[in-house]
Order: C-alpha cells, then structure tokens, then sequence
C-alpha cells in the first residue's frame, strides 16, 4: 500500500494485488477503482517517491506514471531522458530534497532542480547520473534519509548528502556497517526519526546518513525462521 498526493493536493493510497492488479482510492472517493496500467508485468516492483507535491510511481522495467486523484487514473511521466533512455530502463526511483531520483540497476539518476520531469545530464540545471563507489552488485532500490537518501545494492549499501551544490547535488559514500538486500520492500523510509529500517543479509539495520546499525535483535532471529525461547 502506497500513499499518493498529486498536483491539486488529493490524497489517496495505491495497491498492487498479488495478481498484478492496481487500486486506487482517495479522500474525495473512497471506494477502491482499478486503475491497472495496460500491460503492468505481473512480477514488476513497484516504487513511489513524492517530488515537487506529486507522487511519481515506477513499475519496474515497464513505465513511470502519476497520479491523477479527481480522476482516480495514471498518466505516464512525461519524462525527459538522454537518448536511448525511456522509462522502460528504469528499476525503481526515489526522491529527496524536491529531485527525483531513479535507478536502472546499475547507476543512479537525479532530476534536474528545476524540473523533475528533466534527466538530461547538464551542469547549469543539476540534472545527472553515476555510479558511486561503494556499490557491490546490482542496485535494488533508492530510499530517502534525512536530508539525503541510501542506494541499497546486493551487497551493499551507499548514502548520499545533499551538498547544496547545483552542479554537484550529491555526495556519495559507502555507509558503515551496511550490508545487502534483494527487494525494494525490504525497506521502511517512514520512521519519525528521518531513518530507514530494511531488512539485510546481516538482520534488521537502522539506516542513517552517518552509517548503518542492527537494531531489535529479536526480530531478525524470529524473521530468520530461529525459535526464541523466553521463561520456562
């Protein structure tokens, strides 16, 4: 389930169903309506980020929509990419500081800082893309944290800062103590404490923009399938 806004400000929520199938529904109707993309793939992720107060919504390898709330329908991103890019090539996106952000598995992109709708790499709008250092294996997914976001990979995980640079939007580091993960829902990005808690190879991490750390034990036993024995 996933919270949408769009331009005029509605709000509503997005539902995949284990059959491919999207729902929506809104605070103007709240009755939930199939609004299924032609030809959604049954097994693709599905990623939302919020930039510039509309919700943008990545259906992995397939296409990048929005929301139209009144109308309870999904319109294609009218994204502008460099050539031969599309929406198809992209994996999942995120968003952080009004860019939004997108990954096709195996570089980071960042919108321009005056149009979300404009990838195209230029020093004048900030528009560009990268491969950190620091990423080990595929990238799974972009979330945001704090003032930044992490890029979470197969074998790793990379924090960005928010440097306040146009030319230069972000500054990547590999985070400490972070480890892998297979799946964009893996992660939680709407802790109150500007963290991301995502479940890895090495348990449940609380991910920051100074590092990563395992957190409540008990949970990764019991997700790991181990038998907790308390009391007699």
């Amino acid at each position: 389930l996933f919270d949408l806004k769009d331009f005029d400000g509605n709000r509503g929520h997005l539902g995949i169903t284990d059959s491919g199938k999207t729902y929506m529904i809104t605070s103007l109707d709240q009755v939930w309506e199939d609004c299924t993309p032609i030809g959604q793939p049954l097994n693709a992720y599905v990623t939302v980020a919020e930039a510039t107060g509309t919700s943008f919504i990545c259906y992995s390898e397939f296409n990048i929509f929005t929301a139209n709330l009144t109308t309870k329908t999904l319109s294609v991103a009218a994204i502008q990419w460099d050539s031969p890019l599309t929406n198809a090539d992209m994996k999942g996106i995120g968003s952080s500081n009004n860019y939004l952000l997108a990954h096709d598995g195996n570089a980071v992109y960042w919108s321009s800082s005056l149009d979300v709708l404009d990838f195209r790499f230029s020093q004048i709008t900030g528009a560009g893309n990268g491969t950190p250092t620091g990423i080990k294996g595929q990238i799974i997914a972009i979330a945001s944290v704090s003032i930044g976001f992490a890029v979470y990979c197969q074998g790793s995980i990379v924090v960005a800062n928010f440097s306040g640079n146009i030319q230069y939007p972000w500054l990547f580091k590999e985070a400490p103590n972070g480890s892998g993960i297979i799946s964009p829902y893996h992660i939680s990005s709407k802790g109150d404490d500007s963290a991301n808690y995502a479940w890895t190879s090495a348990g449940l991490l609380k991910v920051a923009l100074s590092g990563c750390n395992v957190v409540h034990p008990e949970v990764s036993d019991f997700l790991s399938g181990r038998l907790i024995v308390t009391g007699n």
